[in-house]
């Protein structure tokens, strides 16, 4: 019996198109240098990113994130 790499990558798809109608409907006083969108689950490891942006603070430090 000959085994077939059954295995496919299929990354998460983002609709840029639609994003970028979406974030037009808002109106936006700041900008940003860091922007998350996703879930604040453990599995996605948000004191990793709070750490990441506590170090980029350090170097620039009127970095603006978002969450």
């Amino acid at each position: 019996m000959e085994c077939k790499n059954k295995i496919e990558i299929i990354s998460n798809y983002v609709d840029k198109e639609m994003v970028l109608q979406k974030s037009g409907e808002y109106e936006v006083d700041e900008e940003f240098d860091i922007i998350f969108v996703g879930r604040l689950t453990e599995a996605k490891n948000p004191i990793r990113l709070l750490e990441i942006i506590r170090k980029i603070h350090c170097v620039k430090p009127d970095a603006n994130a978002i969450l």
